[in-house]
């Protein structure tokens, strides 16, 4: 399908129907310590769930915090693991590892019927 630009007459407003019908896409900025058991079960959960829940439409950010401390602060980030919705708005940030897929299908309002 190709959308049309406005200047080819379309507004903004049917430009968000049209892409919001195709799917969104979303970006992630998961904070961690690297060698944490909790920060490798909830890379691996994160990528699990936007594989099922998200496939083709996701980009996840991955920040060490031990190497990039000011990327948190900037995120108001103190504990980890925690996952940042960056797109789309509002920003929302899931503390834990995301055992429990429930709280990442209610942050992106998710249909239900994909629920496991």
């Amino acid at each position: 399908m190709t959308l049309l630009n406005k200047r080819e007459g379309m507004d903004r407003a049917a430009e968000q129907k049209i892409k919001t019908s195709e799917g969104m896409n979303y970006s992630f900025t998961l904070f961690v310590i690297q060698e944490g058991e909790n920060s490798e079960r909830a890379i691996e959960n994160l990528k699990r769930l936007c594989e099922k829940w998200l496939p083709g439409r996701y980009k996840i950010n991955i920040v060490d915090v031990l190497e990039d401390f000011q990327t948190a602060l900037d995120y108001n980030i103190l504990l980890t693991p925690s996952v940042v919705i960056t797109d789309p708005k509002p920003q929302i940030t899931i503390h834990g590892d995301l055992s429990d897929s429930r709280k990442f299908v209610a942050a992106l309002n998710l249909k239900e019927e994909n629920e496991e």
